[in-house]
């Protein structure tokens, strides 16, 4: 009887077993080196000379303000001049593909009896420079800002 029992119970257990292969272990995402590549670090050589402006609100093409930019090789001597002002020397600084200017203060071309500084990123895109910029104006009961874009393209020689 037992016998009987082991001969019935066989197709059973051979029924129930799966044939498939085990499944195979998911492959780990990609280190993040491997995923891409950071872009190229900016090489102020090609970028050197002067650059004219544009600056617009963030979501409009209408041009609130010029300026023109002198570009150096290196970070020191790089100058902002706004139609009609002095020229400004600005705080410059370079990290992988992208250029941070920070500018003194200096009386507002937007908002009449202002003082105001300015915060900006700038990279390259195409032949052109491409960036966004901070607005901070003194104001005596608290901090106020505007947010523009810019475009600068390079002036002939």
């Amino acid at each position: 009887m037992r016998c009987l029992a082991l001969i019935l119970s066989a197709p059973i257990v051979v029924a129930c077993t799966s044939k498939e292969a085990p499944p195979t272990p998911p492959v780990p995402p990609a280190a993040p080196s491997e995923q891409s590549s950071p872009p190229a670090p900016i090489n102020l050589a090609l970028i050197a000379g002067k650059w004219n402006f544009k600056v617009m609100g963030q979501t409009n093409d209408s041009v609130v303000t010029t300026y023109t930019l002198v570009v150096t090789t290196d970070t020191a001597g790089w100058v902002m001049t706004l139609p009609k002002r002095k020229p400004l020397t600005l705080h410059v600084a370079v990290s992988g593909d992208s250029v941070m200017l920070r500018s003194p203060e200096y009386q507002s071309v937007l908002r009449s009896g202002l003082k105001v500084n300015t915060t900006s990123v700038l990279r390259v895109s195409g032949d052109k420079l491409v960036g966004n910029s901070v607005a901070h104006y003194a104001i005596a009961t608290h901090d106020s800002m505007l947010e523009f874009r810019s475009v600068g393209t390079k002036a002939p020689k």
